[in-house]
């Protein structure tokens, strides 16, 4: 465009994007029919054309990823993620030319938040260690999450892993756990990550730009769709996958399926004794399990305890 003949001479920071939707337009903001058009067009340019979603491409596997509704002010959330009764742990893929990625999340309630980032090429396993712990201070890590093949990787005659270790273990404050191995379940540690973002469960910090620059360029296998195909780079979404993953990957069973393991053990004690339950007192059971199952998927909140001055 005009005033462009030099691009060399563009400086990104001197401009500054500020998106427009349609509801921002005082013309078509309340035109049904045009809303109704756009409603109606395939998906991918429905939400590129009424969402102002332009991220979007064909075999995207994180097709859901927005910055807006995934990703949070990193300043914001420092204090949320100081605080030290939160189950805090940290996941690692090992690298050396390639780089190795960390990143570190802490559980409030049902949601995790992926909080910092440290991604190094050409660091030793020690190196690496004590970057970890100089980042840590202060935190207490319940466990630290290695990607698998960290274990059979030797190097100065010990383990990538047992390198690790040796380090961690001698952080202040009573240490950091030894690496264990990182579940490395790729289609359902992808699956797992979608599901979270779809259910407004995982938020990034937007310290951990990498991560964020990575989890929309990652496409699907034409192998296997389910699969995330490998690629340059994807050593970010690899870290956070094995700590999703390894920590979450075991979630609860949804609530109609706990309740009726929990009204078949009821019946099965029932027909033991050879007696029936009338439909009254199997609807006390059911309404008595109900209310116990929803009290376990309530988010824990604990009092603050503020020092007298």
């Amino acid at each position: 465009p005009p005033g462009f003949e030099h691009p060399e001479k563009y400086k990104e920071n001197e401009y500054e994007y500020i998106p427009a939707l349609i509801e921002d337009n005082p013309v078509y903001a309340h035109d049904q029919n045009y809303l109704r058009s756009l409603a109606a067009l395939p998906s991918r340019m429905r939400m590129a054309y009424l969402e102002g979603r332009w991220d979007l491409f064909a075999g995207q596997y994180f097709d859901i990823f927005n910055v807006r509704a995934h990703t949070g002010a990193g300043k914001e959330l420092a204090e949320l993620c100081a605080t030290p009764w939160l189950p805090r742990w940290i996941s690692i893929d090992w690298g050396f030319e390639h780089p190795s990625a960390v990143y570190w999340h802490v559980q409030d309630g049902k949601r995790t938040i992926t909080y910092r980032e440290l991604v190094e090429s050409r660091l030793s396993p020690r190196s690496l260690a004590h970057e970890i712990i100089e980042r840590s201070r202060g935190e207490k890590i319940d466990a630290v999450y290695l990607s698998p093949d960290a274990y059979a990787q030797h190097s100065e005659g010990a383990t990538i892993a047992d390198q690790l270790g040796s380090i961690l273990v001698t952080a202040p404050n009573g240490g950091i756990p030894r690496p264990a191995p990182a579940d490395n379940d790729r289609v359902g540690g992808w699956m797992l990550m979608y599901q979270l973002l779809e259910a407004q469960e995982w938020l990034i910090s937007d310290y951990c730009q990498q991560l964020i620059e990575t989890l929309p360029e990652l496409i699907r296998d034409g192998r296997n769709v389910e699969d995330v195909a490998k690629s340059e780079g994807d050593d970010c979404a690899d870290a956070a996958r094995y700590g999703l993953k390894s920590r979450l990957g075991a979630r609860r069973p949804p609530l109609e399926t706990r309740l009726v393991e929990r009204m078949s053990e009821v019946d099965k004690r029932a027909e033991e004794r050879g007696t029936a339950m009338s439909p009254t007192v199997r609807a006390l059971y059911a309404q008595k399990f109900e209310n116990e199952e929803r009290r376990k998927d309530r988010p824990l909140f604990l009092r603050r305890f503020w020092r007298r001055r």
